[in-house]
């Protein structure tokens, strides 16, 4: 299994500003999970923040195709942040 895994398209990090400040010391560990473009795009992030994830019954469904990927998620929390990423990753890459 890689380190990594990437995004077939990359998400602003913009996406997520209202939801954490990610320039905070504090959530410096959350950028040092991702993998970023110069531009500030989520490339990718590293496996182990989203292996746990990867087994939920609610990412399974969403990322087989059971359930439709909405829109927009909500997300409150760093959990919530990784599990929404677990499910945009490509499934060819689990």
């Amino acid at each position: 299994m890689e380190d990594e895994v990437f995004f077939d398209k990359p998400i602003h990090l913009n996406r997520f500003a209202s939801i954490f400040d990610l320039e905070s010391e504090e959530n410096a560990h959350i950028l040092e999970n991702l993998l970023l473009s110069i531009d500030g795009s989520i490339m990718g992030v590293k496996v182990l923040a989203i292996k746990k994830f990867l087994s939920e019954e609610l990412v399974r469904s969403y990322r087989y195709g059971l359930k439709p990927i909405p829109k927009s998620f909500e997300i409150k929390t760093e959990e919530d942040f990784y599990r929404t990423l677990a499910i945009l990753i490509p499934l060819t890459e689990f």
